[in-house]
C-alpha cells in the first residue's frame, strides 16, 4: 500500500497549481475520504495562500451576511 501513496504523491507533486488544486476538489466531492483527510487536503492545498488578519476576516463575514 504505501508504494500506491508514494506514487500517487509523485504524480500529484508533478502537477500544476491549478491541476492540483482540481485534484483535491474532486477527491474532496467523490466522498471517499474522511473528514479530516478532507480537511488536511484543503489546508495543504491553500497553504500557499496570503494570510488574512482575524478582524479583517471577520468584517468580509460581515458583510456577506454570514455573521451577525
Amino acid at each position: 500500500m504505501s508504494q500506491v501513496v508514494d506514487g500517487i504523491v509523485t504524480i500529484v507533486a508533478g502537477l500544476s497549481a491549478n491541476k492540483k488544486q482540481e485534484f483535491v476538489e474532486r477527491l474532496v466531492s467523490s466522498g471517499a475520504l474522511t473528514e479530516s483527510c478532507e480537511d488536511a487536503l484543503i489546508i495543504a492545498s491553500r497553504r500557499s495562500e496570503p494570510a488574512i488578519p482575524y478582524r479583517k476576516f471577520r468584517r468580509q463575514l460581515q458583510r456577506k451576511g454570514a455573521l451577525s
